[in-house]
């Protein structure tokens, strides 16, 4: 009797263990932080994430400001979950080293039609016969500096970007520098605006721009083809010292998404959807487009409006159960912009 009585209690307390106690929580699933930098195309596809993630699957997500040049230590070190739009030709050598090492993992390219290059206004272009970049150097003056008239002006991005420092040394390589300063922007936003600004009133400018993107998504630009300095030029960052990577023409660009190591671990479910988040170059562009010419400044925004516009392409990212949700989430927003 005695020993049935001390069985019973023995199941009681075990069971008494095994429930939560009351007011006690589980422990909370950390935010994914999400590294954002300063052009438009990267605050768009991270918005369109985020409400996926967010919506679709309960993630709490934090958009993460983030230099570009420290953007390789930062993944390798967890201060940055995933970065869905890295520029691979844009950064040293390191951050494939990173890769190969294991230290970042590279869960395959975000688009299969990025570019970046140099752009002129088509009507020069086409008026002048102009198709290379070498050839601005004798049609400098249409693209004057307004603080110095004996100069042309160029754009080469933003200092806190790589393609900065590249765009620099292409200008000496390419011999433009005797004939154009360069700009200093303060802001990913003034950048775009220069360009826009120019597409708007039909005037001209002189610089670095890529796919997708606000700029691009407007039928104003002509493509200059860029010299090839070097026969052995490749992409292989890995085999190139961090000068001669800078040296190389623009070609189609790898542009990837990344993530610490250990948010494989902490959120396994969503990696599928970062290796088939593809959200397209011409329909990235178009969103970007339409929302600077309807002066709408919320990329959350912007990221409703591309869901609803193209669910052909994002329901084949994630599973159906995920679908619902998302779906029920954008009906109850109702209409945040016009189509």
């Amino acid at each position: 009797m005695k020993k049935i009585l001390f069985l019973c209690l023995l199941i009681i307390c075990t069971i008494a263990l095994t429930l939560p106690v009351e007011g006690a929580t589980a422990t909370p699933i950390p935010p994914i932080k999400i590294h954002t930098g300063d052009w438009d195309s990267i605050k768009l596809t991270n918005a369109i994430a985020k409400y996926i993630l967010e919506f679709g699957y309960g993630y709490e997500i934090r958009i993460h400001p983030t230099p570009e040049k420290t953007l390789s230590d930062d993944l390798s070190s967890g201060e940055v979950d995933v970065s869905f739009e890295v520029w691979k030709e844009n950064h040293p050598a390191t951050l494939e080293r990173k890769i190969n090492t294991g230290e970042i993992i590279d869960l395959g390219s975000i688009y299969s039609h990025a570019s970046q290059y140099f752009i002129i206004p088509k009507w020069v272009a086409e008026s002048h016969n102009i198709s290379r970049l070498e050839q601005m150097k004798d049609y400098w003056y249409f693209f004057k500096d307004p603080e110095n008239h004996h100069m042309g002006l160029f754009y080469p991005g933003l200092i806190s970007w790589f393609v900065h420092d590249t765009n620099i040394e292409k200008l000496k390589a390419y011999g433009l520098t005797p004939f154009f300063n360069s700009i200093t922007m303060p802001s990913g936003r003034s950048y775009e605006a220069s360009f826009m600004k120019a597409a708007m009133n039909n005037q001209t400018i002189f610089g670095h721009y890529w796919s997708p993107s606000t700029v691009m998504g407007l039928d104003y630009w002509t493509i200059l083809k860029e010299p090839e300095l070097f026969e052995e030029c490749s992409y292989n960052a890995s085999s190139l010292n961090e000068t001669s990577l800078l040296l190389c023409p623009f070609k189609d660009a790898r542009v990837h998404k990344l993530v610490h190591p250990g948010l494989i671990g902490s959120a396994p479910d969503i990696i599928s959807f970062i290796e088939k988040f593809s959200p397209g170059t011409k329909e990235i562009s178009e969103i970007l487009a339409y929302g600077y010419l309807h002066s709408i400044d919320d990329y959350d925004n912007l990221a409703q409006l591309y869901l609803k516009k193209y669910p052909d392409k994002w329901k084949n990212w994630i599973p159906s159960d995920k679908i619902e949700k998302i779906s029920t989430s954008l009906n109850q927003n109702g209409e945040m912009v016009s189509k």
